[in-house]
């Protein structure tokens, strides 16, 4: 599993870079206006801008991003035209490390081997 896919599991959507017109909850990507600026869009119908929301001349911010992200149902999906522009490697391996714990499921495998061998032994003790 990819810091990506740990992120998206972590806020419960999925991340795709994969760009498809309404299949997306949430696009978060940048546009060229007319005049040649760049403006970045964070928005749920790229259809339908709300420019005092979904606009921004300045890039956002990771957090900005992260809290847009979570305003999304569970099981949303989340378009990024770019990964590392938005949501920038070491960024989310540091939120990942405050919020997320995913050493839950690898707590059997913290057991020395001596508790490991007194469970086996355990296990197949017959009462005689």
């Amino acid at each position: 599993m990819n810091i990506y896919e740990k992120l998206g599991e972590a806020l419960n959507v999925e991340l795709t870079d994969d760009y498809k017109l309404h299949a997306t909850d949430l696009e978060i990507s940048t546009w060229n206006t007319a005049d040649g600026y760049e403006v970045h869009i964070m928005t749920e119908d790229p259809t339908q801008l709300d420019w005092e929301y979904d606009v921004y001349y300045y890039e956002p911010s990771f957090d900005e991003v992260i809290a847009r992200i979570k305003e999304l149902q569970s099981g949303s999906t989340v378009y990024l035209c770019d990964y590392e522009q938005y949501l920038p490697e070491y960024e989310v391996k540091d939120w990942l490390a405050e919020h997320y714990d995913d050493d839950e499921d690898e707590e059997e495998d913290n057991r020395s081997t001596v508790e490991i061998l007194q469970d086996l032994s355990n296990y197949t003790r017959h009462d005689g």
